[in-house]
This record gives structure tokens, sequence and C-alpha cells, in this order.
């Protein structure tokens, strides 16, 4: 059983030192953290793990991250969904994965390590049903 003080995110991506860089940078910062290399890794951590957030890669080698997050909204629809990317998505990609509610939060690639740690705590905060400044 997780101790109710502990924060759980999962981290998808499957650049493995990307995946390195969050984990440090996130249990830094407090949390507990699980991490994934494809979508289907993702999917069966989630089916046996509680996350409070996810951090995920826009482009999986199994899925794309908008297919990932729309699957993962279905089963846990308040599960914060913090997209990454480094790809040039445009404004319109992003704004339809905003307007569909599969994510929170999105940081483009290359990004500030304190970009990562205020999109966890902005989309926690929504989460929490708290506006976030």
């Amino acid at each position: 059983m997780k101790n109710t003080a502990e924060r759980w995110i999962l981290v998808v991506d499957d650049a493995t030192e990307m995946r390195w860089l969050l984990e440090r940078l996130l249990k830094r910062a407090g949390w507990s953290v699980q991490t994934a290399s494809t979508g289907a890794e993702a999917l069966s951590l989630l089916q046996t793990h509680k996350f409070d957030a996810i951090l995920l890669d826009w482009r999986l080698p199994d899925t794309t991250g908008s297919e990932l997050a729309k699957t993962i909204k279905t089963i846990d629809p308040s599960l914060p969904i913090i997209m990454v990317s480094g790809s040039d998505l445009g404004d319109r990609t992003v704004h339809q994965a905003y307007a569909d509610g599969v994510i929170d939060c999105f940081v483009a690639k290359p990004f500030l390590h304190q970009e990562i740690l205020d999109a966890v705590e902005s989309a926690m905060s929504c989460k929490r049903g708290v506006i976030a400044t």
C-alpha cells in the first residue's frame, strides 16, 4: 500500500536519456517515479499502479502520445497528463488535444527544468479544482 504522502508520476518516453533526466528531476522535487518506454508498457503499469500524474512524450515507438492519452483518459478521466514533445506539432494539434480533453498541459522540448515542474504542479492544481497562478 502506498504512503498517502507519496505522489506517484509515470514518465513515458522512448528516449533513455530523457527518462533518466525526468526521473532525476521529479525525484528531486519529491515525486516517486515509474518509467515506461512504450505505450504498451505504460498501460501495463497503469493496471498495477495508481499514479497521480503522467508525463507523456508525443511520439512513441508503438503509438502516438495523443492516442495513448485518449486511452488513459478512458481508464481514469481525472488523471492529469502533461504532454512533452520535441516535434513541431503546430498550435492547432496542441489546441485540439486540449479541446479533446486528452492533455492537461503541454511542454515543448527543449525545456527548462522549472517548466516541467511548473506544468506538473499546474496539472495537479487543476485536478484538485484549484486554478494555479
